[in-house]
């Protein structure tokens, strides 16, 4: 697969992605019990901005670069917090920004098929006993580990879609998943990029968890590509109770953060009698 995602990393897309993240995980840590963190797809863990690949596309230009710390929202007050923690020009991927989350009773399972990706994962959480690190086929790893060890947790599910067939491996993969652990939260970021998009949220959405929250957040991008992202659309199941608000509040933020690229986003929420 020739994804890397050091071409994308900082981007509109990564600063939603990662917020939504900090979010959930804080969530799941208002509860003293452990949690589990799973991460599908997960990258080399932090990249440089300064790197030829970044600055082919210069996408972070309309992502982190346009983001101040002049914020209301304590999630987007502590994503910035965290970054400016790391070597300058560099930015995190999910499994550092889920790493900072973590208590003593909680652990992370990272998986990533890229071996340079996995390797560059690998010394970056050396010898970091909360953390274990796969390089397995996303499809086979996720249904193989749930439920995890403890069983309350988040699953990121962030693949590049690369390949259309991807869509149905994850339609697929969330109906193991959810035979295997219903009580997770799964999170799935998505592409937007035509009308198929908006047909394989519905067919996600029918998905029999107890809730699902769709966020759809559009953009207008400055950075000339010749087959641009029209935004990103996050899927999430099982959203952790009095999520909702904060979620409308923090993307009602984003779009104030972001206003230079005119973006927006709009949200739906299902709730279904459990079966």
């Amino acid at each position: 697969m020739n994804y890397r995602h050091i071409f994308h990393a900082g981007n509109s897309a990564d600063v939603v992605k990662h917020t939504v993240l900090l979010l959930l995980l804080t969530a799941l840590k208002e509860k003293d019990k452990g949690f589990c963190y799973i991460d599908t797809h997960a990258g080399c863990g932090i990249y440089d901005l300064t790197s030829t690949q970044a600055n082919k596309t210069g996408e972070y230009k309309d992502g982190i670069a346009l983001l101040t710390h002049q914020y209301q929202h304590p999630i987007l007050q502590n994503y910035l917090t965290y970054i400016s923690t790391i070597e300058k020009n560099h930015y995190p991927g999910s499994p550092w920004f889920a790493r900072k989350m973590l208590r003593s009773q909680d652990k992370m399972v990272l998986n990533e098929l890229q071996p340079d990706d996995n390797q560059t994962l690998k010394n970056l959480f050396k010898y970091d006993q909360q953390v274990s690190i796969h390089q397995r086929d996303a499809y086979e790893f996720l249904p193989a580990i749930v439920p995890p060890n403890p069983r309350r947790g988040l699953v990121l599910i962030d693949p590049p879609f690369e390949d259309f067939s991807e869509r149905q491996k994850i339609i697929t993969l969330m109906q193991k998943s959810y035979n295997k652990w219903l009580q997770g939260i799964y999170m799935i970021w998505l592409p937007l990029k035509d009308e198929s998009s908006t047909k394989f949220e519905v067919e996600l959405t029918n998905i029999p968890f107890k809730n699902n929250f769709t966020i759809k957040f559009f953009w207008q991008t400055t950075v000339v590509k010749a087959n641009p992202m029209l935004g990103c659309s996050i899927v999430i199941f099982n959203l952790p109770f009095n999520a909702k608000e904060q979620l409308l509040a923090l993307m009602s933020e984003l779009k104030t953060a972001l206003k230079v690229i005119k973006a927006d986003f709009e949200v739906s929420f299902i709730e279904k009698e459990n079966t």
